[in-house]
């Protein structure tokens, strides 16, 4: 390993903390994290972003085929296309794997649901005020809208509900997979409190 690629993972080293601490799920039998689990060797050569987290994730569920905790990733936002990802590890952590391609795209990472979400380093504590929320099917007929409903759609149904969003930074929708996701960055109390007001919606909805 050369001096310059140990270096790399010394620095992914010191950055696990902050993004371990957003999820470490366990199954009921007290199976270790996901983040922990290691992945036999791991070989990127000048991959894009997107590419390279493609296949880190196929790597994790051809590991470990049985464990239904890890299904996909999402990339929220666009990754530039000059930024090349070259990676040759061994008995490497699904973790540390993370770390080093999101370091190299300068990029941060959370657990959202079952995916991994890849999102930009914006600021200090970025992960704990950021969101990513799925539309789901309950908070569509809580909120009477349709599945590709517009931004400003969105927006507008949540204001005829109270939940007002103009205080975020930033408020915005994108798609994956057929599934509409909401993006909301602000201070940590109120996107917490939103949070909790979303998943009310949800239950709302299951009537």
């Amino acid at each position: 390993m050369s001096m310059r690629f140990a270096l790399f993972l010394s620095i992914a080293m010191v950055f696990a903390s902050d993004c371990l601490s957003q999820g470490t799920p366990e199954n009921k039998s007290g199976e270790r994290s996901i983040w922990e689990k290691p992945l036999p060797s791991v070989e990127f050569k000048e991959l894009s972003v997107s590419s390279a987290v493609d296949q880190l994730i196929k790597l994790y569920r051809r590991q470990y085929p049985e464990d239904d905790r890890l299904s996909g990733y999402i990339l929220v936002g666009p990754v530039s296309s000059f930024v090349k990802v070259t990676m040759s590890l061994k008995d490497v952590p699904f973790g540390e794997a993370c770390h080093s391609v999101a370091l190299a795209s300068g990029w941060l990472y959370t657990l959202h649901g079952r995916s991994v979400a890849f999102f930009p380093y914006g600021e200090p504590y970025y992960t704990d005020t950021t969101r990513v929320m799925p539309l789901t099917p309950n908070v569509q007929r809580a909120l009477k809208v349709p599945a590709d409903v517009t931004a400003a759609g969105l927006l507008d149904a949540l204001a005829k509900r109270h939940l007002d969003v103009s205080r975020f930074e930033t408020v915005k929708t994108f798609d994956i997979d057929g599934t509409r996701y909401l993006w909301v960055t602000g201070f940590r109390d109120e996107v917490e409190t939103f949070i909790h007001l979303w998943k009310l919606l949800g239950r709302a909805g299951d009537g």
